[in-house]
């Protein structure tokens, strides 16, 4: 009786401060239900609900189709009971920061019209976010998912980037998802030239605290904490069964560490090792090539496109060889000779004796050949990767396949130059440096297809 007396006077006492009716505001089911009357579709509370919840923050509360015209700013506050605030608006600034979730927390379908600060709070429970609406900046840095959090049909806010409207990346620095994830149909701007503009914004914000320029962060560290987010999400996905948008998240992930070794290559005090930079090379091709396998068409595109390469190069060679060689003139009095000499000069004599002029020369043909080649093929790569929307990649992927489909059918050993001239007699080039060549073609190629098989198998788009 006296448990019931002390919810009625709390009930008062909340229709007094909010100045609602007893049919907008009333127990159901051990909840206080706040919603709008029968006939009416939202309910407008012009009166700031902070108070309230600090002051029953052990009470579970319904809010249904409100309208909170005043910011909401509860932190440091502990809520022992499950919160929901299902199809609502937030005009207003909303701050739950620093603040202990205990029950599930729901903001299913609601609006924040203005900034969103869930940062450093704990869930220890479900979060739903599902169908919700960020308008404005949405923050959970820091913040901990002990159980799943929802996110499915979220929304971000748009951003202006180059007068094209985009979904911003909501801010999930160092935040732990100790749950699954549910990012489905989440409208999130995840692009490469985004991710690497929020990695500038955040550290000229960071910057901006400082008074000496020595103290800031370094860009690099601030790359790093932005990788770790894509893992720590892809990471929640993947325990979500979610494989194909974690797929997305993985692959900012190697974008954001990409962009984690350039600038400390930049900045760092210390020299990046050989290590660093083969990962960059890397990291930089597969990007292009396949936007890190997950791209069939491009991947097929490039790989099309290096066999046509190679095979202009190849009859080239064969028809022109003989031209070529008389043109570049390999003898004693030749001009690339004579620069060759003055590099080489600091060599010891008895190795001048030992290596003839002829050696250098078709050194300086390997190197020319091949560099030639690759930097094409670097050039047509990034081509293909600029056509970045479908018609522009179907065009050139029709090129690239009929160009193969004439060279499958007029002469097919060229497409395996090692192997080539068992199939084929009359494949024969003489021309130096044309099996250094190859080799360089047979490597390339090998990137490819590891990349192709990789990405056409769906089951190794994201790493164990």
């Amino acid at each position: 009786m006296a448990n019931t007396n002390s919810q009625s006077n709390c009930i008062e006492r909340i229709r007094k401060i909010l100045k609602l009716r007893s049919n907008e505001c009333m127990l159901k089911d051990g909840s206080i239900v706040v919603e709008p009357e029968k006939g009416k579709e939202k309910l407008v509370i012009e009166v700031n609900i902070s108070r309230i919840l600090k002051m029953c923050n052990s009470k579970r509360f319904k809010f249904r189709n409100c309208i909170f015209k005043e910011p909401i700013i509860l932190k440091q506050i502990t809520f022992g009971e499950i919160l929901y605030f299902i199809n609502s608006t937030f005009e207003g600034e909303v701050d739950f920061s620093y603040s202990l979730f205990k029950e599930r927390v729901f903001f299913s379908e609601s609006t924040f019209s203005n900034k969103a600060s869930f940062a450093e709070v704990i869930f220890e429970q479900n979060a739903y976010f599902d169908e919700a609406r960020f308008l404005g900046e949405a923050d959970f840095g820091l913040s901990e998912f002990n159980k799943n959090a929802h996110f499915y049909g979220a929304q971000f806010r748009k951003i202006k980037k180059e007068g094209i409207e985009i979904n911003d990346i909501p801010n999930f620095l160092q935040a732990i998802f100790n749950g699954g994830i549910n990012l489905t149909n989440t409208k999130l701007g995840l692009t490469f030239e985004l991710v690497e503009d929020k990695i500038k914004e955040t550290y000229e914000e960071k910057a901006s605290q400082y008074r000496r320029e020595k103290d800031a962060p370094r860009r690099y560290k601030v790359a790093n904490e932005f990788r770790n987010v894509f893992k720590n999400i892809k990471d929640g996905l993947i325990r979500g069964n979610n494989l194909l948008d974690a797929s997305l998240f993985h692959k900012m992930e190697l974008y954001a560490k990409e962009l984690e070794l350039k600038y400390k290559k930049e900045e760092a005090e210390e020299e990046s090792g050989i290590r660093d930079t083969v990962d960059k090379i890397q990291l930089m091709l597969y990007r292009v090539t396949s936007d890190h396998h997950t791209d069939l068409m491009l991947i097929l595109t490039n790989v099309l496109a290096l066999i046509v390469l190679f095979a202009i190069t190849s009859i080239t060679l064969l028809f022109c060889a003989d031209y070529l060689l008389k043109w570049i003139g390999i003898n004693d009095e030749c001009h690339v000779l004579e620069q060759i000499r003055c590099l080489f000069a600091m060599l010891p004599k008895h190795i001048h004796e030992y290596i003839k002029p002829i050696v250098w020369g078709e050194i300086t043909i390997i190197i020319t050949l091949c560099a030639t080649f690759v930097y094409v093929f670097k050039c047509i790569v990034c081509h293909i990767y600029a056509a970045n929307n479908n018609k522009k990649l179907h065009c050139c992927f029709i090129v690239v396949f009929l160009a193969n489909a004439f060279i499958l059918a007029v002469k097919p050993a060229i497409m395996l130059p090692i192997f080539g001239k068992l199939i084929d007699e009359s494949l024969k080039i003489d021309f130096p440096a044309f099996t250094s060549l190859s080799i360089v073609y047979a490597i390339l190629m090998f990137l490819l297809i590891w990349s192709l098989q990789k990405t056409a198998r769906k089951n190794t788009i994201v790493p164990n």
